[in-house]
């Protein structure tokens, strides 16, 4: 039988066994629950991340499409303004000679149908040249006509030129055309190729007026 000793000493035995048990639990529990929080804390930075990540590409994403629609809306605009421009510039280029054609046969219009013909010449830059108007305003060509234009190109340019009417079909636009004596080479003064002159011109004037009307 053990003795009162012993059994007190197995007793103790037991009891520091249990106690160094529960140390190493508590240790154990204790290094979980740290090691539990430490993953809690990563797996919550790594969630932020991602958050973050995602709402970095989705902003991006935003950006992107804001971008491409301020991009389209700009390029739409931009085609309905030239388009606008086009049919205005068309519009008028068709009044214009509209009310020029109007013109002829008014007392005025001679002095006009001369500056063209003075200014073709000019620009002809030959010793003779041949004149071309159309059907409507041959009357109005005749030799005091082509002697004045004569005359006036002698005054601005210094050079003499002999001017003479066609003989051959009218013009089929109003306005004046000059031809050199063999053919080669011509200066189209017609009211459709004059407008076309002035285009950049018309479309600058246009241009400024939508721009004050779009303030």
């Amino acid at each position: 039988m053990e003795t009162e000793q012993q059994q007190e000493g197995k007793e103790k035995l037991i009891e520091d066994i249990m106690r160094d048990a529960r140390a190493e639990a508590d240790k154990i529990l204790t290094d979980a629950k740290k090691m539990v929080e430490q993953r809690q804390v990563e797996a919550e930075k790594k969630l932020e991340r991602i958050r973050e990540e995602a709402e970095n590409t989705v902003s991006e994403q935003v950006e992107a499409m804001t971008k491409n629609i301020r991009s389209s809306i700009t390029v739409e605009s931009q085609r309905v303004q030239l388009k606008m421009q086009n049919e205005l510039i068309r519009e008028i280029m068709a009044k214009v000679e509209e009310e020029i054609f109007g013109l002829i046969g008014t007392k005025g219009y001679r002095n006009i149908l001369l500056g063209w013909v003075c200014e073709a010449a000019i620009g002809l830059a030959a010793e003779e040249a041949i004149v071309t108007v159309s059907a409507r305003e041959t009357s109005l060509v005749d030799k005091a006509f082509l002697k004045e234009a004569e005359e006036k190109i002698k005054q601005l340019t210094q050079r003499k030129i002999r001017l003479t009417l066609s003989g051959d079909n009218p013009c089929t636009e109003q306005g004046a055309i000059l031809t050199t004596k063999d053919g080669k080479i011509a200066f189209n003064n017609c009211i459709p190729t004059r407008l076309l002159r002035h285009q950049l011109e018309i479309r600058k004037i246009i241009y400024n007026s939508l721009s004050k009307e779009g303030k």
